[in-house]
């Protein structure tokens, strides 16, 4: 498939959420599925993504190659799982996630 993606680095929960809405939804646009990769645990992203790839379960020790693919953070299983989410939404807005202001 080819696809137009986009990677977001977030290196901070506190400040993203100081942020304005504006600026949240210019990251996460409403209707736009989100797949978070994040090799530790899901704890934060179900906020702001539709599907996640990350450790469930406490963990490993192994070379580092070993445990990216044990756990799926692979280039390949990472994209069987965005198309994955995509076709899931087969062509429909996904739901917002983002909370509203008040």
């Amino acid at each position: 498939y080819q696809r137009r993606v986009h990677g977001v680095s977030f290196p901070s929960w506190e400040l993203f959420e100081e942020q304005s809405r504006a600026y949240k939804l210019s990251v996460f646009p409403e209707g736009v599925p989100v797949l978070s990769v994040e090799p530790w645990a899901h704890i934060g992203w179900d906020r702001y993504a539709h599907y996640s790839v990350c450790m469930k379960t406490f963990g490993m020790s192994a070379p580092i190659k070993d445990i990216y693919e044990e756990f799926g953070f692979t280039v390949d299983n990472i994209a069987k799982k965005g198309q994955a989410l995509i076709a899931f939404y087969g062509g429909r807005p996904a739901p917002g996630k983002l909370a509203p202001e008040l």
